[in-house]
């Protein structure tokens, strides 16, 4: 029967966000695995046989040993439901991590045809494909246990521009910090990297409209921002400025919020959403890790998809306290372009 089987083994190198991270055994799912792998197969050979999409073969997944608990305090910005460990980062509901040095995966097929071509593309694939949630920021990463890093960037290079590559001790935590400086700005007063980039053509960008229009519409709730939205610039609005809406650029989001004075487990939440229909737009930006290497990648067929371009968003305003009160802001737009290759190369 070992004609019909192929087994390889994974190194995990970074931890998994699992729905069913605190039961025992929880790692990469064959649930998640195998639709993606049956779609990479079957762009490689559409003749494959199938039954609508999917494949003729069994994947079976086997944790190798216990999971790396002290990971949980140096890489993963989470924290669990005792809060017994606790990193700056963000918070993914009930969702936690896992973490396992390798894994063991055995591929089982009565067709020869499908099971040579699980041999000779796996590690093409499993290279260029994350798991589990915000597996676009570097987690969820598995890669065959036998290849160099090398053969690594090669299996990249053919789907994927490489950005930029940064080496850190805590990749997590540093893509953590290098994301939010570019797309939203980063901690004591650090401008977002998008702001300043299209600042050089004049173009402002939507957090400085919000609170134009809040200023406009709600005085009130535009006094109530904490502090540290009202720096000296903030104040100068000036009537012809040329506002768009950019951060859609790096990934849709349904709402941005904002802290206020009056209340500390209140905010203005900002409620966006899209005049032409468009309910899903994922970062163009994807981030793969080995060792402690980092990979800002883009797609290499499209780096962007222009879907996102020159389209019209409604902002509402309310306080978290008082959804029924909302106050509309207005419309605003992206851009018609967007060269997000060189922004990256420029900006990281």
């Amino acid at each position: 029967m070992s004609q019909f089987k192929y087994t390889t083994t994974l190194k995990q190198h970074t931890p998994i966000i699992h729905f069913q991270a605190n039961q025992s055994g929880a790692t990469l799912r064959a649930t998640e695995l195998k639709p993606k792998f049956d779609k990479f197969l079957l762009k490689k050979n559409p003749n494959l046989k199938n039954n609508e999409g999917h494949l003729k073969y069994k994947v079976k997944i086997e944790k190798i040993g216990n999971p790396i608990k002290s990971v949980y305090k140096t890489y993963i910005p989470i924290r669990d439901k005792n809060n017994s460990y606790y990193q700056e980062g963000s918070y993914f509901g009930d969702n936690e991590a896992v973490l396992y040095n390798k894994i063991k995966i055995e591929f089982f097929s009565f067709d020869l045809e499908i099971l040579k071509m699980i041999q000779k593309y796996f590690s093409e694939f499993i290279s260029i494909s994350s798991f589990g949630t915000r597996q676009n920021k570097g987690f969820g990463n598995f890669i065959e246990d036998n290849i160099t890093q090398n053969e690594f960037e090669t299996h990249l290079s053919k789907h994927y521009l490489i950005c930029k590559k940064i080496e850190n001790n805590k990749p997590l935590k540093e893509i953590l910090t290098k994301y939010q400086t570019i797309k939203s700005g980063g901690r004591n007063g650090v401008k977002s990297k998008l702001m300043e980039y299209f600042l050089q053509d004049n173009l402002r960008w939507e957090k400085r409209w919000i609170k134009k229009k809040l200023k406009e519409k709600k005085i009130e709730w535009f006094n109530d921002l904490k502090d540290e939205y009202h720096s000296t610039n903030d104040f100068n609005f000036i009537d012809n400025e040329q506002f768009i809406f950019a951060r859609a650029l790096l990934g849709l989001s349904e709402n941005n919020e904002f802290l206020v004075n009056s209340n500390s487990k209140d905010k203005i939440i900002v409620k966006i959403s899209s005049i032409e229909d468009i309910k899903r737009f994922p970062s163009p930006i994807f981030i793969k890790v080995f060792d402690k290497t980092i990979y800002f990648l883009l797609n290499k067929k499209e780096t962007i998809n222009p879907i996102i371009f020159n389209k019209t968003f409604k902002f509402e305003a309310y306080y978290k306290s008082n959804k029924n009160n909302k106050v509309d802001l207005g419309r605003l737009t992206t851009p018609n372009n967007f060269d997000i290759e060189q922004f990256l190369k420029a900006s990281l």
